[in-house]
Parts: C-alpha cells; sequence; structure tokens
C-alpha cells in the first residue's frame, strides 16, 4: 500500500510517499503509474519554480522506488502559485483514494 501525505509545517508545503502500491504486476500496476506521474511532474514543477526564483527547496528533494519526499517553501509572490500545486495533489490523492482503498491511503495535515 502507498501511504500518501501532504502537509504544511509555516510557510513550508511538503508530500512524502512510501510503498507500494501492488495493484499489478511490476510494470503494469496503474495506481504505482499514477502516483509516480503525479510525483515525477510536481518534482518537475518545483525545479522549474525554483529556478524562477520562485521557490526554495528546504531539503534536495528525494524520489526512488517506493519513496519520495518533496518539501520547498514559496518565495515572494509565489505561495498562492504553490498551494494552487499542493490542492490539485491533494485532489489527485482523494480521487484515488476512493477509487483504490486497498492500494493507497492518502494524508493531509496542516498546522
Amino acid at each position: 500500500m502507498i501511504k500518501a501525505r501532504i502537509y504544511s509545517s509555516g510557510a513550508a508545503v511538503g508530500m512524502e510517499l512510501e510503498g507500494h502500491a501492488g495493484s499489478g504486476e511490476p510494470g503494469q500496476d496503474l495506481v504505482c503509474a499514477a502516483v509516480s506521474t503525479l510525483v515525477f511532474a510536481v518534482d518537475e514543477l518545483f525545479s522549474r519554480m525554483e529556478a524562477d526564483g520562485r521557490l526554495e527547496l528546504r531539503q534536495p528533494p528525494l524520489v526512488e522506488k517506493g519513496r519520495a519526499r518533496l518539501e520547498v517553501e514559496p518565495e515572494g509572490q509565489s505561495a498562492a502559485a504553490l498551494e494552487g500545486a499542493m490542492e490539485l495533489a491533494c485532489c489527485f490523492f482523494r480521487l484515488l483514494q476512493e477509487n483504490y482503498p486497498e492500494n493507497i491511503e492518502f494524508y493531509r495535515e496542516y498546522e
């Protein structure tokens, strides 16, 4: 099972994932493919926003098989864009959890 968490702590926001969906054979697991695609897209978005000076990486991104952690802090006027991106990720994880409750658990935490 994948455990996914989106959180905020002060100005920082982040995403942590751990585990394997187990909804299909390796290479044919649709839940895993969906989650991986989102994680790679968010990682790319954060990299582009950092390059543009719109956010600061709080720690180096970790994206590897079965585990991911991304944590950033907005710079300047980028807080709304970052919040929108994280809200989209939350909607994505909620939909997956509703449709595949045996394969993914999603938590959202705010301080």
